[in-house]
C-alpha cells in the first residue's frame, strides 16, 4: 500500500487524488479520536431524520447478505448479536455534531460543493459491508479498533463492475476483488480510495468505528436531464418540425425523406446554440 507519514495537501493532490489508493498515517491524534464517542454517534440511527442501516454480512457466505434500514429501537441497538457480524452504518453524522469541523478543515482545497457526507460505521468482529466500489472519492478514518482492508490495485471500468454483481442481493457486492493492496488500518490513520476502485473492509476488533467521508461531483445524467429541461423551457409545445424539398418551383415528394434527420431541422440548431448560452 502506498504510505503517506502525515497529510500534506500538495502532496497527496498531486500524486493520489483520482489516481491511486494510498494510507494518511497519523492523520489525526489519540486526544482528537476521544472526540467522538461511540454511544453517542450510535444513537443516532434512533432518529426518524437520519438515515441509517444495518448490514449482516459473512465473508464466507456473501450471497447471504442482509439489509435493515432504521430508524432504530434503542433496544434493537443495545441487543445487537455478538455471534455473527453486523455493521451499522449512520449517514450525515456531520449534520449533528461540530466535532467533525477539524477533520474537514483539512479538505479545504477541495470544492465545497464536491463534499456529500460523513458516515459512521460501527461493528463487531469481523463485520463488513462486502466487497464493493464507489465512483466518488472516499476516506476512511479509523478511530476505534483496527480493520482489515483490501483495495484493489486497478480501476474498474463501468461494464465490469456491472458484470461482477452478485445477482439478487440487497447490496452490490462485488463477487470477489482484483488484485489488491492489504493494509490494516490503525486508530488515527486515513484510508483514501480513489472512484472505481473496488474495496473491503473487516474488523478485526470486537468493536470498531470508522468514518467515511466521500467526495462526489453531481451525476452526469442528473446534469443533462438539468440542461435539457431548460432547454424545453425556451420551446413552445406548438412548435413543430417543418421540412419542404430544396426546390422552390415544384413540389418534389422524391425529395422528402424517409426519415427526419437532425441536420435537416429548420431551426434546431440555432435554438440549441441559443439554451447552451444561457447560464445556468
Amino acid at each position: 500500500m502506498n504510505i503517506l507519514e502525515e497529510w500534506n495537501e500538495e502532496v497527496f493532490f498531486s500524486n493520489y487524488w483520482g489516481i491511486k489508493p494510498c494510507v494518511i498515517k497519523s492523520f489525526i491524534t489519540s486526544d482528537q479520536i476521544k472526540n467522538f464517542d461511540i454511544g453517542e454517534l450510535s444513537s443516532l440511527a434512533m432518529e426518524d431524520d437520519i438515515v441509517s442501516r444495518i448490514i449482516n454480512y459473512k465473508c464466507d457466505e456473501p450471497e447471504k447478505i442482509k439489509l435493515s434500514h432504521g430508524p432504530f429501537t434503542e433496544d434493537y441497538l443495545t441487543n445487537l448479536p455478538t455471534e455473527e457480524p453486523w455493521s451499522l452504518l449512520v449517514q450525515d453524522v456531520d449534520k449533528k455534531s461540530d466535532s467533525f469541523k477539524f477533520i474537514l478543515d483539512k479538505f479545504k482545497q477541495i470544492p465545497a460543493p464536491f463534499f456529500d457526507d460523513v458516515m459512521v460505521s460501527i461493528g463487531n468482529l469481523g463485520s463488513g459491508t462486502g466487497p464493493h466500489l464507489d465512483w466518488y472519492n472516499v476516506f476512511i478514518l479509523q478511530t476505534n479498533g483496527k480493520k482489515q482492508w483490501s483495495v484493489e490495485k486497478s480501476k474498474r471500468t463501468y461494464k465490469d463492475h456491472d458484470q461482477s454483481l452478485i445477482e439478487n442481493a440487497d447490496l452490490k457486492v462485488l463477487k470477489s476483488l482484483n488484485e489488491s493492496f492489504v493494509h490494516e488500518l490503525q486508530p488515527g490513520e486515513c484510508l483514501y480510495i480513489p472512484p472505481g476502485h473496488g474495496h473491503h473492509g473487516v474488523s478485526s476488533a470486537n468493536l470498531s468505528m470508522s468514518f467515511s467521508i466521500g467526495f462526489q461531483g453531481p451525476r452526469l445524467i442528473t446534469l443533462i436531464e438539468t440542461y435539457l429541461s431548460e432547454c424545453l423551457g425556451h420551446i413552445h409545445e406548438d412548435q413543430r418540425v417543418n421540412y419542404s424539398p430544396q426546390s422552390q418551383s415544384k413540389l418534389n415528394l422524391s425529395e422528402w425523406p424517409n426519415e427526419i434527420e437532425l441536420k435537416i431541422l429548420n431551426g434546431m440548431e440555432e435554438l440549441l446554440k441559443k439554451a447552451k448560452e444561457r447560464d445556468y
